[in-house]
């Protein structure tokens, strides 16, 4: 489909230096700032469950324009930062949820700010402008990339690590924003700690989750395996898009759990397809845990007939990414996916019109 060319580089630096001044002013003067990019599943075809439990997958990922803004920030043991984030820890067991020590020998202080910019977390607690984490920071994808690019690089000093997270891309929406934001988090990281090793932080992400590993290169890119193994790159698109969202998530073990007891194979012509596919717009739209999550969270099935039935929309063009709860369309111009998101909203989804990108997490 033609369309416009997605958001400039130059516009996201921008926009990332502005909050970076502001970033400055309450975690420090060497905060290291980056973007952290949504993505969508062009394809997913999930297969049979192997004996480690996990199922077979070929999956497309393709990143958007739409992203997050990642801080991060690493003080000495003995700043007045630490100091009074020790005491904090200290004082009042609800601080937890917002910091945790973590690191080879638990000897790394890291918080966690999740700031929802957009009303990107919707209804989920923790959301509304309170700038904590959604969840426990010791199970945020962002406090567990630190603690294993410390693991892996053997860094046993105490340290504190500050990260600020300014949430833009929805949550629990299948968009990979946990993932994109522990990728941004390892590079940021990366730069604090002197190291230049691609290898070394690709296992490091994979270690994380597949998902990751991707958002390090970015773009468009096949995988497959149980989703971990990079197959090849392919080239990204660069048409419009809009992504509507229900308020209401979907668990991803529970669409898998759906998906097993209903399973919906994707069909061998159009695997070959993908396998054969050397660009992003060659690869047939497909996902096989769509029923399965329409049956955990009948709401989804509602969005896609909404969203089907739009001016502009062609059903062909549409698809559920990951295990939702999140739809995607792609769109003739920029204009006509604005439009769009403006209806979704009025409706009462969340909504945005945005772009297939090349953009990757990384270090600004």
């Amino acid at each position: 489909m033609a369309g416009l060319t997605d958001t400039p580089l130059t516009d996201i630096l921008a926009e990332a230096a502005n909050a970076q001044f502001r970033a400055a002013d309450f975690m420090g003067a060497n905060v290291v700032r980056g973007v952290a990019p949504a993505k969508v599943n062009l394809f997913l075809g999930v297969g049979r469950k192997r004996e480690d439990g996990l199922h077979e997958v070929v999956n497309v990922m393709h990143a958007l324009a739409m992203h997050d803004v990642v801080f991060v920030n690493v003080h000495a043991s003995d700043s007045p930062e630490a100091e009074a984030a020790n005491a904090a820890l200290a004082a009042e067991a609800a601080a937890s949820e917002r910091l945790a020590l973590v690191g080879p020998k638990q000897q790394l202080l890291v918080r966690v700010d999740m700031v929802d910019k957009v009303g990107a977390l919707g209804e989920m607690p923790g959301a509304g402008g309170y700038e904590g984490s959604v969840l426990a920071c010791k199970d945020n994808l962002a406090c567990r990339a630190a603690h294993a690019l410390a693991s892996a690089l053997g860094r046993e000093g105490a340290e504190y690590v500050h990260i600020r997270i300014e949430k833009q891309i929805f949550a629990q929406a299948g968009l990979g924003g946990g993932s994109s934001d522990a990728a941004c988090v390892l590079a940021c990281l990366a730069r604090h700690w002197g190291v230049d090793d691609a290898a070394l932080l690709a296992r490091v992400a994979g270690s994380i989750g597949a998902d990751v590993a991707f958002f390090l290169e970015g773009g468009a890119a096949l995988y497959d395996g149980a989703g971990e193994r990079f197959v090849r790159a392919l080239a990204p698109l660069r048409t419009p898009l809009v992504v509507v969202k229900p308020q209401a998530g979907v668990s991803t073990k529970a669409a898998y759990e759906a998906f097993d007891a209903h399973p919906a194979f994707a069909p061998d012509a159009l695997l070959a397809r993908v396998e054969a596919a050397q660009d992003a717009d060659q690869v047939p739209l497909f996902n096989s845990l769509a029923n399965a999550a329409e049956s955990v969270q009948p709401e989804l099935a509602h969005v896609r007939e909404w969203l089907c039935a739009q001016p502009g929309v062609s059903a062909d063009h549409v698809l559920m990414s990951g295990s939702g709860s999140a739809f995607f369309a792609q769109m003739a111009t920029f204009a006509d996916a604005s439009a769009v998101a403006a209806r979704a909203l009025q409706a009462g989804y969340q909504a945005r019109a945005t772009s297939f990108s090349s953009l990757r997490a990384q270090a600004l």
